[in-house]
């Protein structure tokens, strides 16, 4: 261990580097790019959940804009209609 440590050491000193193989130089190419490639689906799965997100914010808005439509035309009628105003009267069977 001592050795390693006076090598590099001595490496810095005469300012020598050491050189890596082309298999290195490789392997380090191969691994940006597919770090760059996971970066770039990254950023296309954030889109497709914020135009999922967007989508679902609409169609949920238009759902409760006919509900509340449904509903207040459900009201309209019930006043219009004098026979829905007066409560029904049930009646008991004898059985």
């Amino acid at each position: 261990m001592g050795n390693l440590v006076g090598l590099k050491s001595q490496n810095m000193q005469t300012g020598q580097k050491k050189k890596h193989s082309k298999a290195y130089y490789k392997n380090i190419d191969t691994a940006k790019l597919q770090i760059k490639n996971a970066e770039e689906d990254m950023k296309k799965m954030d889109q497709e959940v914020k135009e999922f997100h967007s989508h679902m914010a609409n169609s949920m808005s238009k759902l409760m804009k006919s509900f509340t439509d449904g509903f207040a035309a459900l009201d309209k009628a019930k006043q219009d209609d004098p026979s829905a105003q007066q409560p029904a009267v049930k009646k008991q069977s004898l059985t």
